[in-house]
Protein backbone atom coordinates (compact mmCIF):
# COMPACT_ATOMS: atom_id res chain seq x y z
CA UNK A 1 0.00 0.00 0.00
CA UNK A 2 1.23 3.46 -0.93
CA UNK A 3 0.65 6.37 1.45
CA UNK A 4 -0.24 9.98 0.54
CA UNK A 5 -1.37 13.20 2.22
CA UNK A 6 -3.74 15.01 -0.18
CA UNK A 7 -6.45 17.62 0.58
CA UNK A 8 -5.66 17.31 4.28
CA UNK A 9 -6.48 13.59 4.20
CA UNK A 10 -4.23 10.62 4.81
CA UNK A 11 -4.80 8.16 1.95
CA UNK A 12 -3.50 4.66 1.37
CA UNK A 13 -3.73 3.18 -2.11
CA UNK A 14 -2.92 -0.06 -3.90
CA UNK A 15 -2.24 2.11 -6.94
CA UNK A 16 0.81 4.32 -7.14
CA UNK A 17 -0.61 7.83 -7.54
CA UNK A 18 1.46 10.56 -9.25
CA UNK A 19 2.06 12.44 -5.98
CA UNK A 20 4.81 12.48 -3.34
CA UNK A 21 4.41 9.60 -0.94
CA UNK A 22 3.88 10.48 2.72
CA UNK A 23 5.31 8.91 5.84
CA UNK A 24 1.92 8.86 7.50
CA UNK A 25 1.10 6.30 10.17
CA UNK A 26 -2.11 5.14 11.75
CA UNK A 27 -5.50 4.53 10.20
CA UNK A 28 -6.06 6.18 6.81
CA UNK A 29 -8.94 8.59 6.26
CA UNK A 30 -9.57 6.84 2.93
CA UNK A 31 -8.32 3.44 1.79
CA UNK A 32 -8.22 2.81 -1.97
CA UNK A 33 -8.10 -0.77 -3.23
CA UNK A 34 -8.37 -2.68 -6.49
CA UNK A 35 -11.50 -4.67 -7.19
CA UNK A 36 -12.19 -7.54 -9.56
CA UNK A 37 -13.99 -7.40 -12.92
CA UNK A 38 -16.61 -9.77 -11.46
CA UNK A 39 -17.56 -7.28 -8.75
CA UNK A 40 -17.79 -4.40 -11.21
CA UNK A 41 -19.72 -6.56 -13.67
CA UNK A 42 -22.29 -7.33 -10.99
CA UNK A 43 -22.60 -3.63 -10.16
CA UNK A 44 -23.06 -2.76 -13.82
CA UNK A 45 -25.83 -5.35 -14.21
CA UNK A 46 -27.48 -4.11 -11.02
CA UNK A 47 -27.68 -0.53 -12.33
CA UNK A 48 -28.74 -0.49 -15.96
CA UNK A 49 -27.70 2.72 -17.65
CA UNK A 50 -30.04 4.74 -19.86
CA UNK A 51 -26.98 6.09 -21.75
CA UNK A 52 -23.92 4.01 -22.48
CA UNK A 53 -21.75 6.16 -24.74
CA UNK A 54 -17.98 5.82 -24.34
CA UNK A 55 -16.79 8.17 -21.59
CA UNK A 56 -20.28 8.91 -20.26
CA UNK A 57 -20.54 9.08 -16.47
CA UNK A 58 -23.00 7.04 -14.48
CA UNK A 59 -23.66 7.44 -10.74
CA UNK A 60 -25.91 5.10 -8.77
CA UNK A 61 -26.65 5.09 -5.05
CA UNK A 62 -27.01 1.54 -3.71
CA UNK A 63 -29.28 0.30 -0.93
CA UNK A 64 -26.39 -0.07 1.53
CA UNK A 65 -25.52 3.64 1.09
CA UNK A 66 -22.47 3.06 -1.11
CA UNK A 67 -22.13 4.88 -4.43
CA UNK A 68 -21.19 3.31 -7.75
CA UNK A 69 -19.41 5.78 -10.07
CA UNK A 70 -18.49 4.72 -13.61
CA UNK A 71 -17.20 6.20 -16.85
CA UNK A 72 -18.12 3.86 -19.70
CA UNK A 73 -15.06 2.19 -21.12
CA UNK A 74 -12.69 4.03 -18.77
CA UNK A 75 -13.10 3.50 -15.00
CA UNK A 76 -15.39 1.95 -12.38
CA UNK A 77 -15.42 2.84 -8.67
CA UNK A 78 -17.40 1.96 -5.57
CA UNK A 79 -17.37 4.40 -2.60
CA UNK A 80 -18.43 2.92 0.75
CA UNK A 81 -21.28 4.34 2.81
CA UNK A 82 -18.91 5.96 5.34
CA UNK A 83 -16.58 7.34 2.66
CA UNK A 84 -13.55 5.56 4.08
CA UNK A 85 -13.12 2.92 1.40
CA UNK A 86 -12.92 3.21 -2.39
CA UNK A 87 -12.66 0.15 -4.63
CA UNK A 88 -12.04 0.54 -8.33
CA UNK A 89 -10.44 -0.55 -11.56
CA UNK A 90 -9.73 0.81 -15.03
CA UNK A 91 -12.09 -0.72 -17.60
CA UNK A 92 -10.29 0.50 -20.70
CA UNK A 93 -7.09 2.11 -21.96
CA UNK A 94 -6.13 5.02 -19.71
CA UNK A 95 -2.92 6.47 -18.33
CA UNK A 96 -2.00 6.42 -14.66
CA UNK A 97 -2.30 10.22 -14.60
CA UNK A 98 -5.81 10.11 -16.08
CA UNK A 99 -6.88 7.39 -13.63
CA UNK A 100 -5.57 9.42 -10.69
CA UNK A 101 -7.29 12.59 -11.96
CA UNK A 102 -10.72 10.92 -12.00
CA UNK A 103 -10.04 9.11 -8.71
CA UNK A 104 -8.80 12.17 -6.78
CA UNK A 105 -11.47 14.46 -8.24
CA UNK A 106 -15.03 13.28 -8.89
CA UNK A 107 -14.70 9.95 -7.06
CA UNK A 108 -12.97 11.23 -3.93
CA UNK A 109 -15.53 14.05 -3.69
CA UNK A 110 -18.18 11.46 -2.74
CA UNK A 111 -15.92 10.22 0.06
CA UNK A 112 -15.31 13.79 1.25
CA UNK A 113 -19.03 14.52 1.41
CA UNK A 114 -19.71 11.32 3.31
CA UNK A 115 -17.08 12.41 5.85
CA UNK A 116 -18.70 15.84 6.29
CA UNK A 117 -16.38 17.92 4.10
CA UNK A 118 -17.55 20.25 1.29
CA UNK A 119 -15.06 20.38 -1.60
CA UNK A 120 -15.17 23.42 -3.87
CA UNK A 121 -14.57 23.54 -7.62
CA UNK A 122 -11.59 25.88 -7.47
CA UNK A 123 -7.95 26.40 -8.37
CA UNK A 124 -5.65 27.92 -5.75
CA UNK A 125 -2.27 29.62 -5.97
CA UNK A 126 0.03 30.86 -3.23
CA UNK A 127 0.89 34.55 -2.94
CA UNK A 128 3.62 34.78 -0.35
CA UNK A 129 2.48 32.64 2.55
CA UNK A 130 -1.23 33.05 1.77
CA UNK A 131 -3.60 31.43 -0.70
CA UNK A 132 -6.07 32.90 -3.18
CA UNK A 133 -8.73 30.82 -4.89
CA UNK A 134 -10.39 31.11 -8.30
CA UNK A 135 -13.90 29.68 -8.60
CA UNK A 136 -16.06 29.11 -11.64
CA UNK A 137 -17.57 26.36 -13.71
CA UNK A 138 -15.58 24.23 -16.15
CA UNK A 139 -14.33 26.36 -19.03
CA UNK A 140 -14.21 29.60 -17.01
CA UNK A 141 -10.40 29.71 -17.09
CA UNK A 142 -9.42 28.89 -13.50
CA UNK A 143 -6.39 26.81 -14.47
CA UNK A 144 -5.40 29.24 -17.23
CA UNK A 145 -5.34 32.16 -14.80
CA UNK A 146 -3.38 30.03 -12.33
CA UNK A 147 -0.85 29.28 -15.10
CA UNK A 148 -0.31 33.04 -15.52
CA UNK A 149 0.53 33.20 -11.79
CA UNK A 150 2.91 30.25 -12.10
CA UNK A 151 4.68 31.99 -14.98
CA UNK A 152 5.34 34.92 -12.62
CA UNK A 153 6.94 32.69 -9.98
CA UNK A 154 3.97 31.91 -7.76
CA UNK A 155 3.15 28.33 -6.82
CA UNK A 156 0.12 26.12 -7.27
CA UNK A 157 -1.60 24.78 -4.16
CA UNK A 158 -4.37 22.78 -5.81
CA UNK A 159 -6.11 22.55 -9.18
CA UNK A 160 -9.81 21.75 -9.56
CA UNK A 161 -10.57 20.50 -6.02
CA UNK A 162 -10.30 22.73 -2.95
CA UNK A 163 -10.72 21.41 0.59
CA UNK A 164 -10.97 24.06 3.31
CA UNK A 165 -10.61 23.60 7.05
CA UNK A 166 -11.37 26.23 9.68
CA UNK A 167 -8.74 27.44 12.12
CA UNK A 168 -9.25 28.34 15.77
CA UNK A 169 -9.48 32.05 14.95
CA UNK A 170 -12.18 31.67 12.28
CA UNK A 171 -9.73 31.75 9.39
CA UNK A 172 -9.91 29.10 6.67
CA UNK A 173 -6.94 27.12 5.39
CA UNK A 174 -6.62 25.71 1.88
CA UNK A 175 -5.07 22.25 1.67
CA UNK A 176 -2.72 21.13 -1.11
CA UNK A 177 -3.81 18.73 -3.80
CA UNK A 178 -1.87 16.58 -6.29
CA UNK A 179 1.15 18.25 -7.86
CA UNK A 180 -0.31 18.69 -11.32
CA UNK A 181 -2.42 21.08 -13.38
CA UNK A 182 -4.86 20.45 -16.23
CA UNK A 183 -4.37 22.67 -19.27
CA UNK A 184 -4.87 22.63 -23.02
CA UNK A 185 -1.51 22.39 -24.84
CA UNK A 186 -1.58 25.98 -26.16
CA UNK A 187 -1.92 27.44 -22.66
CA UNK A 188 0.77 25.16 -21.26
CA UNK A 189 3.16 26.13 -24.05
CA UNK A 190 2.53 29.83 -23.47
CA UNK A 191 2.88 29.94 -19.69
CA UNK A 192 4.69 26.76 -18.63
CA UNK A 193 7.22 26.24 -21.36
CA UNK A 194 9.84 23.68 -20.42
CA UNK A 195 7.51 21.41 -18.44
CA UNK A 196 6.47 17.99 -19.79
CA UNK A 197 3.65 18.04 -22.37
CA UNK A 198 1.52 15.96 -20.05
CA UNK A 199 -0.98 13.17 -20.64
CA UNK A 200 -4.54 13.46 -22.04
CA UNK A 201 -7.22 13.14 -19.35
CA UNK A 202 -9.07 10.68 -21.59
CA UNK A 203 -8.50 9.31 -25.12
CA UNK A 204 -10.60 12.08 -26.71
CA UNK A 205 -9.88 14.87 -24.19
CA UNK A 206 -8.26 18.16 -25.19
CA UNK A 207 -6.89 19.00 -21.74
CA UNK A 208 -3.70 17.36 -20.55
CA UNK A 209 -2.58 16.48 -17.04
CA UNK A 210 0.76 18.26 -16.61
CA UNK A 211 3.03 17.34 -13.69
CA UNK A 212 4.57 20.32 -11.91
CA UNK A 213 8.22 20.24 -10.99
CA UNK A 214 9.40 23.23 -9.01
CA UNK A 215 6.12 25.12 -9.37
CA UNK A 216 4.07 23.25 -6.79
CA UNK A 217 3.39 24.60 -3.30
CA UNK A 218 5.42 23.54 -0.31
CA UNK A 219 2.90 20.85 0.66
CA UNK A 220 1.41 22.48 3.77
CA UNK A 221 -1.93 24.31 4.10
CA UNK A 222 -2.03 28.06 3.52
CA UNK A 223 -4.43 30.63 4.95
CA UNK A 224 -7.09 31.58 2.40
CA UNK A 225 -6.89 35.32 1.84
CA UNK A 226 -9.65 35.78 -0.75
CA UNK A 227 -11.85 33.98 -3.27
CA UNK A 228 -12.24 35.41 -6.78
CA UNK A 229 -15.22 34.45 -8.95
CA UNK A 230 -14.29 34.38 -12.64
CA UNK A 231 -16.62 35.66 -15.40
CA UNK A 232 -18.30 33.14 -17.73
CA UNK A 233 -16.75 32.55 -21.17
CA UNK A 234 -19.51 34.49 -22.94
CA UNK A 235 -19.33 37.60 -20.72
CA UNK A 236 -19.30 40.88 -22.67
CA UNK A 237 -16.07 42.85 -22.70
CA UNK A 238 -16.81 46.58 -22.66
CA UNK A 239 -13.24 47.76 -22.17
CA UNK A 240 -9.86 46.38 -21.22
CA UNK A 241 -10.04 47.49 -17.59
CA UNK A 242 -9.89 44.74 -14.96
CA UNK A 243 -12.59 45.22 -12.35
CA UNK A 244 -12.53 43.66 -8.89
CA UNK A 245 -15.68 44.03 -6.79
CA UNK A 246 -16.39 42.61 -3.35
CA UNK A 247 -19.68 40.72 -3.22
CA UNK A 248 -22.27 41.12 -0.49
CA UNK A 249 -22.59 38.17 1.88
CA UNK A 250 -25.76 37.04 0.11
CA UNK A 251 -24.13 37.27 -3.34
CA UNK A 252 -21.01 35.55 -2.02
CA UNK A 253 -23.02 32.72 -0.48
CA UNK A 254 -24.81 32.09 -3.78
CA UNK A 255 -21.45 32.03 -5.56
CA UNK A 256 -19.97 29.52 -3.11
CA UNK A 257 -23.04 27.30 -3.38
CA UNK A 258 -22.70 27.40 -7.17
CA UNK A 259 -19.03 26.42 -6.86
CA UNK A 260 -19.56 23.10 -5.13
CA UNK A 261 -17.42 20.38 -6.66
CA UNK A 262 -20.12 17.70 -6.48
CA UNK A 263 -23.62 18.90 -7.45
CA UNK A 264 -24.92 15.35 -7.86
CA UNK A 265 -25.60 14.65 -4.16
CA UNK A 266 -28.80 16.53 -3.31
CA UNK A 267 -30.06 14.78 -0.17
CA UNK A 268 -31.47 17.16 2.45
CA UNK A 269 -28.66 16.48 4.92
CA UNK A 270 -26.02 17.37 2.32
CA UNK A 271 -27.82 20.55 1.25
CA UNK A 272 -28.07 21.69 4.88
CA UNK A 273 -24.37 20.93 5.38
CA UNK A 274 -23.55 22.85 2.21
CA UNK A 275 -25.50 25.95 3.27
CA UNK A 276 -23.88 26.04 6.72
CA UNK A 277 -20.44 25.66 5.13
CA UNK A 278 -21.02 28.42 2.54
CA UNK A 279 -22.37 30.83 5.18
CA UNK A 280 -19.35 30.18 7.40
CA UNK A 281 -16.87 30.72 4.57
CA UNK A 282 -18.33 34.03 3.37
CA UNK A 283 -18.46 35.31 6.95
CA UNK A 284 -14.71 34.87 7.28
CA UNK A 285 -13.22 35.12 3.76
CA UNK A 286 -13.87 37.97 1.27
CA UNK A 287 -15.44 36.78 -1.98
CA UNK A 288 -14.95 39.06 -5.00
CA UNK A 289 -16.07 39.08 -8.60
CA UNK A 290 -13.65 39.60 -11.47
CA UNK A 291 -14.51 41.09 -14.83
CA UNK A 292 -11.97 41.22 -17.64
CA UNK A 293 -11.56 40.54 -21.32
CA UNK A 294 -10.92 36.86 -22.01
CA UNK A 295 -7.73 37.46 -23.93
CA UNK A 296 -4.48 35.63 -23.19
CA UNK A 297 -2.53 38.83 -23.70
CA UNK A 298 -4.60 40.47 -20.93
CA UNK A 299 -3.92 37.83 -18.28
CA UNK A 300 -0.80 39.56 -16.98
CA UNK A 301 -2.94 42.64 -16.26
CA UNK A 302 -5.54 40.45 -14.55
CA UNK A 303 -2.82 38.90 -12.43
CA UNK A 304 -1.42 42.29 -11.49
CA UNK A 305 -4.87 43.59 -10.54
CA UNK A 306 -5.44 40.59 -8.25
CA UNK A 307 -2.03 40.97 -6.63
CA UNK A 308 -2.70 44.67 -6.03
CA UNK A 309 -6.07 43.80 -4.51
CA UNK A 310 -4.55 41.16 -2.23
CA UNK A 311 -1.80 43.45 -0.97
Amino acid sequence: MHSYDIYGLHLTSEWAIPAPEAMGVGEPDVEIRRTSPDVIGALARETERPVNRPGSRWVARRRDGSVYVSWTGLFDFLVSDDGRHIAGRPSGPASVEAFATYLLGPVLSFALLKQGMEPLHATVVEVGDKAIAFVGDSGYGKSTLAAAFLAAGHRLLTDDVLVLKKGDGGEFYAYPGPRRIKLVPEIAERFLRGLPRGTPMAPSATKRVIPLKGLEARGTPARLEAIYALPPPGARCRNRVVNVRRLSQRQACVKILASTFNPIVVEVQRLQQQLVFASDVVSNVPVKSLSYCRDLAALSAVRDAILADVT
